[in-house]
This record gives C-alpha cells, sequence and structure tokens, in this order.
C-alpha cells in the first residue's frame, strides 16, 4: 500500500489511524508468512493476483488469511476492473491501487549509430542483434541477480507469443487443460534458449546487478 494512500485514509477518518511498515522484496514475503502463520498478521498488507507469487491472493483465502469485503460501498462503487483479479468464488477480497507496466527499452542512439531501425518481428529483432553482436556490442542486458530477472524476460515473449492468443492461459494451465510442452510453450521458451545459446543474452546473467545492467544498456558494453 502506497504511504500516499495511507496518508489520505488517516487524513479521512481521523478515528483510524494506519501505520505503514515497509520490507525489502526479498524479505517481505518471509516476514509475512510468518506473521501470518503465527496468528499476529497485519490487518492490511499487499496481495498479488490470483495465483501469482509467494502471496498470491488464492492460496491466501485458501488459508483463512483473507475476509471478503465485496459488501463495502468502495467495492460495490469500484470499476470491476479494480478487483477483476482479485476475487474468488463471487467474493472480492482486495482492490488494485495502482498499475504496473512491462515492456522492452531499446538504445535509440545505438541503433542510429549503427544504421539499425526498430524490429518489427521477431525474425527482423534477432537480425538486429547479431548486427549488434557482431561489432562488440552486447544486444541484451538484463540480469539475472535479481530474482525477477529471468521471469521478466520470459515474460515479454510469453504475452507476445501466448497470452494475446489465449488470455485464459494461466487458468487452464492450472486446469490441466493447457502444458508448457504444448507447440506454443516449446516455442515460446525456445526464443530464451536462442538468445542464450547466440550469446544475444549475456552467458553468464548472474554478474549483473541493477546498477551494471543501466551501464551496460547505455554503452553496449559489458562493465
Amino acid at each position: 500500500m502506497g504511504r500516499r494512500v495511507v496518508e489520505r485514509i488517516n487524513e479521512t477518518f481521523p478515528d483510524i489511524e494506519i501505520q505503514l511498515e515497509k520490507y525489502a522484496e526479498d524479505q517481505y514475503y518471509t516476514v509475512l508468512n510468518t506473521m501470518l502463520a503465527t496468528g499476529k498478521g497485519p490487518d492490511l498488507f499487499f496481495v498479488q493476483p490470483e495465483y501469482a507469487g509467494a502471496n498470491g491472493l488464492d492460496s491466501l483465502v485458501e488459508a483463512g488469511y483473507l475476509a471478503p469485503v465485496t459488501e463495502l460501498t468502495c467495492i460495490r462503487n469500484a470499476d470491476e476492473s479494480k478487483y477483476s483479479l482479485l476475487r474468488r468464488d463471487g467474493q472480492v477480497y482486495s482492490v488494485s491501487v495502482g498499475k504496473m507496466a512491462v515492456g522492452l527499452l531499446y538504445n535509440k542512439t545505438l541503433f542510429e549509430e549503427n544504421g539499425l531501425k526498430f524490429p518489427g518481428c521477431w525474425e527482423d529483432f534477432l537480425a538486429c542483434c547479431e548486427i549488434l553482436k557482431g561489432k562488440g556490442i552486447q544486444p541484451l542486458t538484463l540480469g539475472a541477480v535479481e530474482k525477477n530477472g529471468y521471469q521478466l524476460g520470459l515474460y515479454q515473449i510469453a504475452v507476445n507469443q501466448l497470452y494475446t492468443k489465449d488470455t485464459d492461459y494461466d487458468q487452464k494451465l492450472r486446469e490441466g487443460t493447457r502444458k508448457f510442452t504444448d507447440e506454443d510453450g516449446i516455442k515460446c521458451w525456445g526464443c530464451i534458449q536462442i538468445c542464450m545459446k547466440s550469446s544475444i543474452w549475456i552467458r553468464n546473467p548472474f554478474i549483473l546487478r541493477p546498477v551494471r545492467q543501466k551501464r551496460c544498456f547505455w554503452t553496449g558494453m559489458l562493465p
């Protein structure tokens, strides 16, 4: 929950005081799960949609850690998009306070200096990467020191190749009607394999922390 949201609640309801506690991402889930398991969980806490992550809403509901808020006036008056992925069995358990965008950034200056145009398809993307690699420039600089590194690299490909054609892909995986080994899944995971084997993606992504990733992105050279 954002600091500004907490401040607004405290201002709007002076008889209620919310104390905000923040933890590093790699500590948050451990602290939260320990507090919940010992019966000392916070009144309000951050959750992720459905089965996403260690604090996915569905698993927390199954464990009895969440209470439905469906009948609250603010929920009834809210746009459905605010809670569409935060409900289970017809009951709403949370509401979104923001949105996150995931994309792929490219160094426009490096492209212009090397006579490259923004690729419009996978084949063009690979061709651009090979040209950059041939000039001693590291095409992809996403590191994997942070735990979300690989997940994000795969996510951009999966969104483009899987989710645009099957928006219920995750649900079907859980139901068993879809598999990671389906033809389109193999093709998607194979894209990452191509990048790794051809050194388009750095061979050892575990040496790149966020600061070094940025430096490599701007210069095209591994630090």
